[in-house]
């Protein structure tokens, strides 16, 4: 887990390991770096929070605290939980994952962050760029999520498209995992 990410808490002996297979598990592996580093994660009807008053006290928070960036978890409030028997550790530690499907989420998540950030310097749309790649917009998108169904592949060959060296893959390569590839 990079150091500026936010840690994972759960509840030490009463949450297991998620019964799932090793794709499943990469699949939430993804999904859980990007919300670690602050990134929003579509979910269904994100846009509604529901009628409850709770829900949207929450949205309005989350929203303040990411815009406020106080996405790190203060080491008082660490200690506090885990001396309540609260467990805080990394996506690779709650997932059970090895070594190996650690780091390739963490490359698949830094090959994303990295799209996005090149298509948005270089002022271009997702369309413009699924344009390049013979590819859609909505796969673009997917792209950028670290969704499930897209390759490696795919990502690099979006990133040359887009005008990537290979110095530039490398150096994105080398940083994954740690705060800047964030």
């Amino acid at each position: 887990m990079a150091p500026a990410s936010k840690p994972l808490v759960w509840l030490a002996g009463e949450i297991k390991t998620p019964p799932f297979g090793v794709m499943a598990r990469r699949e939430v592996g993804f999904l859980l770096r990007m919300i670690q580093d602050g990134e929003s994660v579509g979910m269904p009807r994100e846009d509604d929070p529901g009628d409850s008053e709770v829900g949207r006290r929450y949205v309005q928070a989350e929203t303040r605290a990411v815009s406020q960036g106080s996405r790190l978890m203060k080491k008082t409030t660490k200690a506090k939980l885990k001396a309540a028997g609260w467990k805080v550790g990394t996506v690779a530690g709650f997932l059970d994952l090895s070594k190996e499907d650690e780091a390739f989420v963490e490359l698949k998540v830094a090959l994303a962050k990295a799209l996005r950030r090149r298509r948005e310097a270089k002022g271009l749309t997702q369309s413009q760029v699924a344009a390049l790649v013979g590819s859609s917009q909505p796969r673009v998108a997917f792209m950028e999520a670290s969704e499930a169904s897209v390759s490696l592949d795919l990502l690099v060959r979006t990133l040359l498209a887009t005008g990537a060296s290979l110095q530039e893959l490398a150096g994105v390569i080398r940083s994954a995992g740690r705060p800047s590839a964030a």
